[in-house]
């Protein structure tokens, strides 16, 4: 008997639950009084899998279904009255025929996507086994689950929401760039390109930031307790002031739930083209010169940019425009995570500094364990260091 050799599978069980089958092999058992209520169990579970059929179902289908599930709980409280409903057991019983009676089948459903979580699942155990506590590890293998479905969420919304308003003309003229000009196209991916470089230089800095205080984590376990606690201390300062070097960031707003992906990467671009680069407060000559450096070269970044694309075809740019419309949310996305991942850990670190050594050095492992195990940071740990 093998599964994999499909020598036991769904076919075989269907035709273990007929009525003659049923009679057969329970004829070997020695019989007793629970015989019949498993019969009728065995039975009343057969009916109910004939009718498990990926249409709509009927009236008198669906009264079939009720009254083979209604067998299934009186059989079930005779001869296994006191043993524990499974889970599904209980769907079975209290909410199956909610379900189809509203939505008239229940064949058509699917629960592929909840089996689909175990891999996740299982690569996250993989992840988080170093913790050795199981209410700690379960938190953190929940907390990873909810961003990844909240993510697919917002993605999925978005494609919806993209495709009520495709060909509408309320928003932004670049939203749908196969229906637009060719100048339009060359400015939309001029916009990208810019505004994805603006956002890309302070996620590098922060990505950088936290992946070195990986690095110095692991290595401080070669050091002693004291030597160690020095080391946190500096790693955790360098990433902490980043919060408050305000100039080698943007301040970027988050997406509403409503939302549309494009409509958001819209307005993250007006935002930032209306936002001027801000630079480090100088005084002196250095204020007198800091509003003319750099920007020749600036200049002929951006001729560049507009020369190679004004060469390319018009449909290799409506394609460009699609992928940098998902690469430009994406690191948004990205990027924001990163941003309060450091602002958690500057705040906690702000909170310990009048602590003495020994509470402060555990509270610096803990934050520290806290900041690298987050789902955020899972997202670019495998991104090299820029």
């Amino acid at each position: 008997m093998s599964a994999y050799m499909q020598t036991f599978c769904g076919n075989h069980c269907v035709e273990l639950l007929e009525p003659r089958a049923v009679e057969q092999y329970l004829a070997v058992l020695q019989q007793s009084v629970d015989i019949p209520h498993v019969k009728g169990f065995l039975v009343a579970f057969g009916q109910f899998q004939k009718l498990c059929v990926a249409r709509s179902l009927t009236g008198d289908e669906k009264e079939q279904m009720e009254n083979a599930i209604d067998t299934i709980w009186t059989s079930l409280r005779r001869y296994a009255g006191k043993e524990t409903v499974t889970p599904k057991m209980h769907v079975l019983l209290e909410h199956v025929t909610e379900f189809v009676n509203r939505y008239g089948t229940l064949g058509k459903m699917s629960e592929q996507g909840i089996e689909s979580l175990h891999k996740h699942v299982n690569l996250l155990k993989v992840r988080y086994r170093s913790t050795h506590q199981n209410e700690k590890k379960w938190r953190l293998i929940f907390k990873a689950l909810l961003h990844r479905n909240r993510e697919s969420l917002d993605v999925m919304l978005n494609i919806l929401m993209s495709m009520t308003k495709e060909g509408s003309s309320d928003g932004p003229q670049f939203i749908a760039p196969a229906k637009t000009s060719r100048d339009t196209l060359i400015t939309t991916a001029y916009r990208l390109h810019r505004t994805r470089w603006r956002i890309l230089e302070p996620y590098r800095r922060l990505k950088n930031a936290l992946k070195k205080l990986q690095e110095d984590y692991l290595k401080s376990k070669e050091a002693n307790a004291v030597m160690r606690y020095v080391k946190l201390g500096q790693s955790v300062r360098e990433v902490a002031m980043l919060e408050k070097q305000y100039w080698k960031l943007l301040n970027i707003p988050a997406q509403e739930g409503t939302e549309d992906a494009n409509c958001y990467v819209v307005k993250i671009i007006e935002l930032l083209e209306d936002t001027p680069t801000q630079l480090p407060p100088t005084r002196g000559i250095g204020a007198l010169l800091q509003s003319t450096i750099g920007k020749p070269a600036e200049a002929n970044v951006d001729t560049v940019l507009h020369d190679s694309l004004k060469a390319r075809k018009s449909e290799d740019l409506v394609k460009e425009c699609d992928a940098l419309y998902a690469q430009l949310y994406r690191l948004t996305k990205k990027y924001l995570g990163l941003r309060r991942l450091i602002k958690e850990l500057h705040d906690k670190y702000d909170a310990t500094r009048m602590f003495p050594i020994v509470p402060r050095y555990a509270m610096l492992k803990k934050m520290i364990k806290a900041t690298l195990r987050a789902p955020e940071f899972a997202d670019i740990c495998h991104e090299q260091t820029e």
